[in-house]
C-alpha cells in the first residue's frame, strides 16, 4: 500500500473511532488489527524517509545543485 503519510494518520483515527464507538467485541478486535498494521505501514515509511530523504524534503538554494556545490 503506498499512502501519504496523512492518509494512513487518517486511517488510524478512522478506525481509531470505529473502536471507540463499535459494541461489538469482535468489530473491536478487527479495528485494532487495522490500526496495528496502519501503524506498521506509518512506521515502515517513516524508517524509508529517515533512510533516504526525498529531495523535495530538502531545502536546496537557487544556486546550488542537488549535490550541495554552488553554482556560480
Amino acid at each position: 500500500m503506498d499512502m501519504n503519510e496523512n492518509g494512513i494518520l487518517d486511517l488510524i483515527e478512522e478506525n481509531v473511532n470505529k473502536i471507540k464507538t463499535s459494541h461489538s467485541p469482535l468489530k473491536k478486535a478487527s479495528y485494532i488489527a487495522v490500526v496495528e498494521k496502519l501503524c506498521e505501514a506509518y512506521q515502515e515509511q517513516l524508517n524509508a524517509e529517515l533512510i533516504n530523504p526525498s529531495v523535495s524534503d530538502k531545502h536546496i538554494k537557487v544556486n546550488t545543485r542537488l549535490d550541495g556545490k554552488e553554482i556560480n
